[in-house]
Parts: structure tokens; C-alpha cells; sequence
């Protein structure tokens, strides 16, 4: 029995003899005046409360004292036939003015459709006319905690509802059942009673404390490095006594949306003499130390009652961690009946035997369909259910013939002080049809965002220790960020360009887009940076010319070979300044075997230049023996500036 149907149990139990008693007669017509239609009542948090959902209910009626009413919830139950909740318990008085006033619990109000209406006590009217008020609906939340002990206040569950236009959802903490129930009802206007189907979740998203893939086998939904680990729900179910840490529990609701967010936060325990194998009991774990390992979930539901996101982040603050999870999937029984279409199936069939059905890898979301009874077609018992599934799972696991529940197997990988995600979306309709747009609006939404880079190439070689990376993000949600190498850019109008500093050898540059889900997309580039070669120095060495060619020396001097006819020399002294000014010049005539040495005669520029400071200059000796070919050398020398004469 899901949580729900417990709370309405209890709910049922307040109440009984509601209808006992006379109709008093002589009311024939009545108003609710509060609450309005309209608004959606809540969130109201009845943690502490006795009453399960408390709200004050003012009307008139055309009846006086003593005569007595019941407040109702009416709908047509699943079956087709007219059904109503009292929501009191043995009536309640009207005024001598015919007005009412009262408390009365609207729980049901937030799982069923409800046309809340006053009738006379112990009257079931079919025709409604007479009786007029809101059509409401409600969200409520409540949280669990250990009542008593060392470890009393301790929060480890908790049990929130919505009903909208088309549908209720109710949910639980990760290991009290997910997704608790989900279903849709028809369309409705008017005074006419809301058409209820019936469930098509039933506890989905979950994970127990203890689970038998294989019988006699026990082990955690959840596994971290191979060990079984616990969240706040499954340490309950061990002891409420042991000093594990709770569940923190958010609700909010956007009533302009119709939306419901919860936020919860299970850190995970483990039985440091963890048994592979036992299910973990007091008699063999005394203690539950943290892991270092938090599931943060965010259940959003909207779509006035039909869809329900449920985004499940795995972090860790420590080195990476392998993750092992079994994902437990349930829904309501039906004599073998429910239908299932999982991955690479044709149709919708039922699965009554032990089996384990292999999900085809893949980057794309994952869909399975179901159908609360394959025997029929659309009809208002069968309502139709999608679920997406990104990352994909490795398969689905039915461990026994009972078809009412399959667990989906993940393996994954939790970076170091990182996280992994994953995320699926449960939609739900009346019929096949309706269903289609909510399963490809969850599978756009789900998708993950285009990401493309136009530079650097992959697998490129690079002589420059920075390169541009450059693309473009796309996502119908819309891109929430891009990284490159951990670090944000700007994305403008879809592009986005970053330099990026390589080490020398190979680099893995990463890009990540994110969209507004959480859903990523990941983009490598293999770049190596090799440095260029270093230039060889220059040979700054005279040159040594044969013996029968002039020589130059490192000073300039210029040396004629005896066996020559005689050398003509010459030398030019220029600035290395931007203008190259020719600042003095040299030639002259040596005989064979002699040696001149070049000295600077001035030209105006040298001499002005020179006047007011030295000058570095390239000086270029320029020596021709006979007809032969010249020999040139060319040095950096400074020509110093010249003494300023003393005035008398």
C-alpha cells in the first residue's frame, strides 16, 4: 500500500458514519462561499497536525435549526459511476440563519477531483444542481521524523500531494517511494463531476534498503564501491536510534505555473561491517558512518497534474566514487495485465516471468511506455504513462513474475569532489493521442543541448602556446552555461570563442554546455603544442678567405694578399636607427702584403649626431683584390662622441 492510500485510510477512519443519520429535509438548496474556486489551497504543511489537511469551510443554505449538512468532495469514481468523499464526521449544524461554518479535513482534496459541495446530512444526490460551490484543489506537505529517542526529531521521509485540473501527483523522500501515485483525470467544465481513471505510477524513482535481485541475495539499491549504502528512509528501517543524518525537505509552489518544486537532500550511511550479501539489521551493523556521498533530488510537477521531473544529483567531496544503483519502478496491480514497451520493443506487452530486458546503449534519452491494461484500448480504467530516461540505464530487471514492478540498473561513475545526474520525466494522459505530444515535449526537454566547435581542429599540432577555441550552443530549453576547461564563457547569440593556454605535448582541452535542466553535453579537442626550433646563433667568426683573397679582420682591418696585384677597400659607417643615416665613409688603396685599418670620416650627419652623443652604427668593409669578387664584412660597432672643444 502506498503512502498515500495510507494517509486516506486514516483519513477514511475520522470519518466513519458520516452518512449515518436522517436527511433533514427541509434544506433544499446551499452555497459554499469559502473557499472560492479558483486558487489552489496550500502548500500547507500539517506535520503537526491532527487533522490531515485543516481548512474552514462558511456557506449558506436555505435550511435554519436544527437542521444538520455534510461537506463532500464529488467526482465520478474510475469505474463510471458517481462518487463523493464526506468530509465530515456525523454532520454539522446550520444556523437558525441557515449559514454553516465549519472545520473539516480536505486531504481528499488533494488526491481526488473535488467539486466540494454541502448537502443535507445523508444525502446522496446524484443531480448536483441545488448545491453550488468551488471546484477546488490542493497541495500539502508533510514531513516525518523520529518520534522518540536519542535520535527523536531526526527527519527520515516525508509526504507531499497536488491536485490540479487534470491530475494529482503525491510524492515521498528517495527511499520512502518517489513518484507515491500519479494519475490523470478527464477534462471537466462546469458543475460536472471530475472523471478519475486510475493510477499510472505507483511508487516510481526509489530506492530500498534492502532488495533481492537474485532471491536470497540481498543487497542496497544503492551500492558505492562496491558496498551497500543507505539513504535516510533505509537508515530508519535499520534503527531510528543510530546517528545517521537526515533528509532536508523543501516545497514550493508557483501558482501563476501550476507548478510544484520539491527539493530534498539524502546524505548516504553505510554499515562499516557491511556483509555482501545480508540485508543490514540492528543484529549486524551497530553503527552508520556517511560515505561521503549525497543524493540531491528535484521533483517538479506541472502540466496541471500530468508530468512529474525527477532529477536525481549524485555528488561526492572526496575521490571519485563507482556508483550501483537499482532504481525501483512500481505500479498498481492488475492480474498480469500491465503493459510495457521498453527500448528496441514493438509493443506494449506484459512481462510475467523473472527477466532482465538489456537497454540498447546510446546518447540519446531513453523511453519506455505503459498501459495499465493491455487488454483494451483507450478507455477511462486505462490511462496511458511515458517515462524518459537519461543517461540510459544498462537494463531493465523484473525479478519475479510479478509484472507490478522492474528495477532499472545503473552503473556510474562520480568524478573526484563531482557529480552525476540522471534524470526522468514521468507524463500521463487519458489516451494514446493525448499522451504523444507530453512523451516528445519530454523527450525534447530532457535532451541534452547541441554543442559544436569550429577550432582547433582535433588532433592538431600547434607551434603557439595559446589557440582559440571557438563554437556554437544551441537548446530548445535553453543553453544555462558553457566551459571550456572548467572555466565559464560568454555565449552570444549562440557562439562563443576563449583563448586557451596549452602545456607543451599533448592537451585535452573539454567543453561542457549545460541548459537549464541540467542535462550536458561534452566536446573534447586533442591539441599538441610543440615548441619551434631554436634558430642556430650567428656565426659572428670573419671570414677566412682563401689565402688569395683579402682578408678582413674583427676590427675591420683589411689585409691584401701578397700574391695580388693590389686591394681597393672601401667602408661605410650607417646608423641603426630607423633611417639607416649615413654618418662617415672610408677607402683606400693597399699594396700586396699590406694592412690598413678603416678610419671614419665624418659626413655632416656623423658629425652633428656625433656632437650631442655616440651613435651605434653597422659598419660595412667592403675589400677587391684585382678583378676578383669582393669580400665584405659587416659588425656592430659604436662610434663614441666627439670632445667638445674648450672656449678660452
Amino acid at each position: 500500500m502506498s503512502a498515500s492510500a495510507r494517509l486516506l485510510v486514516a483519513a477514511a477512519a475520522l470519518i466513519v458514519g458520516a452518512c449515518a443519520g436522517p436527511a433533514a429535509a427541509s434544506i433544499t438548496t446551499t452555497a459554499i462561499t469559502s473557499p472560492v474556486a479558483g486558487p489552489t489551497i496550500g502548500p500547507v504543511d500539517y506535520s503537526n497536525s491532527l487533522n490531515l489537511h485543516p481548512i474552514t469551510v462558511t456557506g449558506t443554505s436555505d435550511g435554519t435549526t436544527p437542521d444538520q449538512i455534510d461537506i463532500a468532495c464529488f467526482f465520478q469514481s474510475n469505474d463510471g459511476t458517481p462518487g463523493e468523499q464526506i468530509l465530515t464526521s456525523g454532520g454539522a449544524p446550520v444556523a437558525a440563519d441557515g449559514s454553516f461554518s465549519l472545520t473539516v479535513d480536505l486531504v481528499w482534496a488533494g488526491v481526488r477531483p473535488c467539486l466540494l459541495r454541502a448537502v443535507p446530512m445523508g444525502l446522496s444526490p446524484a443531480d448536483l444542481t441545488a448545491w453550488t460551490g468551488p471546484r477546488i484543489y490542493a497541495v500539502t506537505q508533510r514531513d516525518f521524523a523520529v518520534p522518540s529517542g536519542p535520535h527523536a526529531g531526526a527527519n527520515y521521509d516525508f509526504y507531499d500531494n497536488m491536485s490540479s485540473a487534470r491530475g494529482f501527483g503525491d510524492f515521498n523522500s528517495v527511499g520512502g517511494c518517489g513518484v507515491d501515485d500519479m494519475e490523470p483525470w478527464e477534462p471537466v467544465s462546469g458543475g460536472a463531476r471530475q472523471q478519475r481513471t486510475n493510477y499510472t505510477f505507483y511508487c516510481n524513482g526509489w530506492y530500498r534498503g534492502d532488495v533481492q535481485i537474485t532471491p536470497g541475495v540481498h543487497r542496497s539499491a544503492i551500492e558505492v564501491d562496491g558496498a551497500d549504502v543507505y539513504d535516510p528512509a533505509a537508515a530508519n528501517q535499520i534503527s531510528p536510534s543510530y546517528a545517521w543524518p537526515g533528509v532536508t525537505h523543501n516545497v514550493t509552489y508557483d501558482p501563476a505555473a501550476d507548478r510544484l518544486t520539491i527539493d530534498e537532500t539524502d546524505p548516504l550511511t553505510r554499515c562499516p561491517a557491511n556483509t555482501p550479501g545480508s540485508g543490514a539489521s540492528t543484529g549486524n551493523c551497530s553503527e552508520l558512518d556517511a560515505v561521503g556521498v549525497t543524493d540531491h533530488r528535484t521533483t517538479v510537477f506541472d502540466h496541471h497534474g500530468l508530468v512529474a521531473q525527477q532529477t536525481d544529483v549524485w555528488s561526492t567531496t572526496g575521490a571519485a566514487k563507482s556508483l550501483d544503483v537499482m532504481d525501483q519502478q512500481n505500479f498498481k496491480s492488475n492480474a498480469s495485465k500491465n503493459g510495457f514497451q521498453f527500448p528496441g520493443e514493438a509493443s506494449m506487452t506484459p512481462h510475467t516471468s523473472a527477466t532482465t530486458i538489456p537497454i540498447p546503449a546510446g546518447s540519446d534519452p531513453a523511453t519506455i511506455l505503459y498501459t495499465f491494461d493491455t487488454t483494451q484500448g483507450d478507455a477511462v480504467t486505462n490511462p496511458r504513462a511515458s517515462t524518459l530516461l537519461s543517461p540510459r540505464p544498462l537494463e531493465a530487471v523484473f525479478t519475479s513474475t510479478n509484472d507490478s514492478f522492474y528495477y532499472l540498473h545503473y552503473e556510474l561513475t562520480i568524478p573526484a569532489n563531482g557529480s552525476v545526474t540522471i534524470r526522468k520525466i514521468y507524463s500521463q494522459e487519458t489516451t494514446s493521442a493525448a499522451l504523444a505530444p507530453l512523451t516528445a515535449e519530454a523527450l525534447d526537454h530532457i535532451s541534452a543541448p547541441s554543442l559544436s566547435l569550429s577550432a582547433p581542429d582535433d588532433a592538431s599540432t600547434v607551434s603557439s602556446p595559446t589557440v582559440t577555441v571557438a563554437g556554437t550552443a544551441s537548446d530548445n530549453v535553453g543553453v544555462a552555461s558553457v566551459t571550456v576547461d572548467g572555466q565559464a564563457v560568454t555565449l552570444s547569440g549562440g557562439t562563443f570563442s576563449t583563448p586557451v593556454t596549452l602545456g607543451e605535448g599533448a592537451n585535452t582541452i573539454t567543453v561542457v554546455a549545460a541548459d537549464a535542466t541540467g542535462a550536458t553535453t561534452t566536446v573534447t579537442r586533442s591539441v599538441t603544442y610543440t615548441k619551434p626550433t631554436a634558430a642556430p646563433p650567428t656565426d659572428t667568426t670573419p671570414t677566412r678567405p682563401p689565402p688569395d683573397l683579402p682578408a678582413i679582420g674583427k676590427n675591420g682591418a683589411v689585409s691584401c694578399p701578397a700574391q695580388s696585384a693590389g686591394c681597393t677597400a672601401r667602408a661605410t659607417w650607417r646608423s641603426r636607427a630607423k633611417g639607416r643615416a649615413l654618418l662617415a665613409k672610408w677607402s683606400a688603396t693597399i699594396r700586396p702584403g699590406a694592412t690598413s685599418t678603416p678610419k671614419p670620416r665624418l659626413t655632416k650627419t656623423g658629425r652633428r649626431q656625433l656632437r650631442k652623443h655616440s651613435v651605434r652604427a653597422l659598419r660595412v668593409v667592403t675589400v677587391v683584390s684585382g678583378t676578383g669578387a669582393p669580400v665584405s664584412a659587416t659588425a656592430k660597432v659604436t662610434l663614441k662622441r666627439l670632445k667638445s672643444k674648450k672656449k678660452h
